[in-house]
This record gives C-alpha cells, structure tokens and sequence, in this order.
C-alpha cells in the first residue's frame, strides 16, 4: 500500500466503505477472495481481507487527520 493514493471525494469513500462491508462479511463466511482496489492512477491492487482492513484503518486515521486540519 506504500507509494499509490486512494480518492477522498464522498464517492471514494463509498466505494471502499461498501468494498470493505462485503469484504468483512465475506471474510466472516470463511471465503477467502482478494479485494481488489483501484488507486488514483488506474492501477489495480490486489490485497488479502487482512492487508485491505489494515489500510482501511490507515486510510480512516489518514481522513480524520486531514479533516482535522481542513483539508479534507
């Protein structure tokens, strides 16, 4: 996840919060399909729930920060 940016707009956000929804309850099933992420570049990642959760958080704290400082 080093090195490539995900979007911020209202609809970026969506998008990886209902991504990261069906992911959890995919997970929950037991079902282990990659969760593949487009980054701001058109390029696809390919990550594992257990990667996408973490830059999920990342992705979470790095918004918070943002909108604490006004530049979200």
């Amino acid at each position: 996840s080093e090195g490539w940016r995900l979007g911020w707009q209202a609809d970026d956000v969506a998008l990886l919060t209902g991504l990261y929804v069906l992911a959890a309850r995919a997970n929950q099933l037991g079902m282990t399909q990659p969760c593949v992420v487009t980054d701001m570049s058109g390029e696809r990642h390919t990550l594992t729930f257990q990667e996408f959760e973490a830059l999920m958080l990342a992705y979470g704290a790095a918004r918070a920060a943002a909108s604490a400082g006004g530049d979200a």
